[in-house]
C-alpha cells in the first residue's frame, strides 16, 4: 500500500490541479464572482481531500481483503473507482453549493453533474498519471499480489 505521505501527496497535488482548472470556468459559467467561486472551491477541495483520503485508504484494504493485487488497476477499476467516489462526493457537494454559491436545489443540483462530469474523467486520467510518475513500491506490489496475507 502506499504510504501516508504518499496518499498525503496524491491529494494535495490532485485537489490543487482542480482548483486551477475549476475556479475560473466555474466562475465564468455559474456568473457567480471569482472570490464566491473560490471560497466554494477551497471548501469543497478540503471536504474532498478528506474523503480522498479516506477512500483511497478504505480501497485499497477493500482489493487487499478480496485477493486482488493493488497494480495494475485496469481501466474498469479505474473506472469504478472514479464513479464511486464521485457519489460519495456528491451528497455533499449539493448543500454545500447551495449555502455557499446562493443557489436554489435545482441549481446546485445542475452546477454539481457539470462538476461531477468533469471530476470523474480528471479523477480517472489523474490517478492514472499519478501511478506512471509516483510509482507504487515495488514490495507493496509484490506483497499485493503474491495473495499469501504477508
Amino acid at each position: 500500500m502506499r504510504s501516508g505521505l504518499d496518499r498525503l501527496r496524491h491529494a494535495i497535488l490532485f485537489e490543487i490541479i482542480a482548483l486551477v482548472l475549476v475556479t475560473p470556468v466555474a466562475s465564468a459559467l455559474l456568473e457567480k464572482d471569482m472570490d464566491q467561486t473560490a471560497a466554494f472551491a477551497v471548501g469543497m477541495c478540503l471536504i474532498a481531500m478528506g474523503w480522498n483520503a479516506l477512500y483511497n485508504w478504505c480501497f485499497d484494504i477493500a482489493l487487499l481483503r478480496a485477493g486482488r493485487p493493488l497494480q495494475p488497476r485496469g481501466m474498469w477499476l479505474r473506472a469504478f473507482h472514479a464513479v464511486v467516489f464521485e457519489l460519495g462526493l456528491f451528497f455533499v457537494a449539493i448543500p454545500f453549493a447551495m449555502v455557499m454559491l446562493d443557489m436554489n436545489f435545482m441549481e446546485a443540483l445542475m452546477a454539481e453533474v457539470g462538476l461531477v462530469t468533469f471530476y470523474l474523467a480528471y479523477a480517472y486520467l489523474y490517478n492514472w498519471a499519478y501511478d506512471l510518475v509516483f510509482p507504487m513500491p515495488v514490495e507493496a506490489v509484490a506483497f499485493a499480489g503474491s495473495g499469501d496475507g504477508r
